[in-house]
């Protein structure tokens, strides 16, 4: 696979590939997927980068690059407003990574070929580029895989376990906020791992962790409560709020909603 340099940039996000870079202060928490081997000198001190590793510069520091021809990779950088959606993101915002009283920088291996993070990150994201709201989510998601990947290399296990827990609690906000912007086009919890970039299997698990309940019934729980609320607040039709939630089939809608609530969705209305 050809590696592939591009540069993306939304409000308080840009993507750089490295070749481009120049010296400059920098405002943002910056992740930098080293490729070749260079020199980054960070507040004066510098630091010579291996190929394939992962450097965290916390935001604020002036960096100046000394590249040569072959050197490649990107520069990620975010502010806390883009990145902070859930506790965890705050969490690791705010630990060694970042800021550490033993050194400016963090500097750890990677388990990802180039290959792999032009997959997960430029081709990935490049998909919705058009959609500001879906890139933004997608970009946050692909942040946070390499800032864990960093985070485990640096912290206990104890303190990895910590971060997993609100983690999960972050992938599960994550999953109900795209169900409820999705359910009316696709219920299916493949199509929602799709979007977050994980198994159906693992998302599934994550959700009984948190909530004791499966991905399919995080689903069917949304679907019911936006029926419940179309019943109850509207003159909408049975057929009609079947049809407005998404189903093809008024018959599979009332059958879906006498297994969820153990009435008919008639029966529901006139009580």
């Amino acid at each position: 696979m050809t590696v592939i340099l591009a540069e993306f940039q939304i409000q308080n996000l840009s993507t750089i590939s490295l070749q481009q870079e120049s010296s400059s202060t920098v405002d943002f928490f910056t992740v930098i997927r080293s490729f070749h081997p260079f020199t980054v000198t960070v507040q004066g001190d510098t630091y010579e980068i291996p190929a394939d590793r992962l450097v965290f510069i916390p935001p604020g520091r002036i960096v100046a690059y000394n590249l040569n021809h072959i050197t490649s990779g990107y520069r990620i950088s975010f502010t806390s407003t883009f990145y902070e959606r859930a506790m965890h993101d705050s969490y690791i915002l705010n630990s060694k990574l970042f800021f550490d009283a033993n050194t400016v920088i963090q500097i750890t291996k990677t388990h990802s070929s180039s290959d792999d993070f032009c997959r997960l990150i430029v081709e990935r994201v490049r998909r919705f580029e058009k959609d500001v709201e879906m890139y933004a989510l997608v970009a946050h998601h692909c942040i946070e895989e390499l800032l864990i990947e960093g985070f485990e290399q640096l912290e206990s296990p104890t303190q990895i376990e910590h971060m997993r827990k609100l983690s999960d609690l972050g992938v599960v906000n994550t999953f109900t906020v795209l169900v409820n912007k999705h359910y009316r086009k696709n219920t299916t919890v493949a199509y929602y791992a799709n979007l977050m970039n994980m198994t159906y299997q693992k998302l599934s698990e994550i959700c009984f962790n948190v909530l004791g309940k499966s991905a399919k019934d995080v689903i069917s729980d949304i679907v019911i409560k936006e029926a419940i609320r179309y019943i109850r607040n509207t003159n909408l039709s049975i057929s009609q709020i079947s049809y407005e939630l998404g189903f093809t089939d008024e018959s599979n809608f009332r059958r879906f909603f006498k297994k969820h609530t153990g009435k008919t969705a008639l029966t529901f209305r006139q009580r």
